[in-house]
């Protein structure tokens, strides 16, 4: 059985709390400055992230390991209009999953859209 998370990790999932700055993908300021991914697998014995800037590659862009069981990683290669998932590995799996931050996502291939630092919001259909 996994352990529960500390009291400051379930501090952040409180449904009144705004979302986590820093969370999903994170373009830097200059467009040519590339994108940090940030997530919160706590139970993760790994985590990459795969998208069309590494042509979909489980393991080419492996975030680190950060306190409470965030994970990260800087992709010079990515920008805005490229589209990704999260490769989360366990003990005996690996799931792909969506960005529970992301801004966009494609409705018919679930991935992520990543979006220029300050851009709007894109219209709901």
């Amino acid at each position: 059985m996994a352990p529960n998370p500390p009291a400051s990790v379930l501090s952040l999932l409180s449904p009144t709390r705004a979302p986590l700055s820093g969370m999903g993908a994170v373009p830097a300021a200059d467009p040519q400055g590339g994108v940090t991914f940030r997530i919160w697998a706590p139970f993760a014995g790994g985590v990459a992230v795969a998208g069309t800037f590494n042509h979909w590659s489980h393991l080419r862009h492996t975030l680190a390991p950060e306190a409470e069981g965030m994970w990260a990683v800087h992709v010079d290669a990515a920008r805005p209009g490229h589209r990704y998932q999260f490769v989360i590995r366990y003990e005996n799996e690996e799931q792909i999953k969506t960005d529970p931050y992301v801004r966009e996502v494609d409705p018919i291939t679930c991935h992520g859209i990543i979006h220029a630092a300050g851009a709007p919001m894109p219209p709901l259909a």
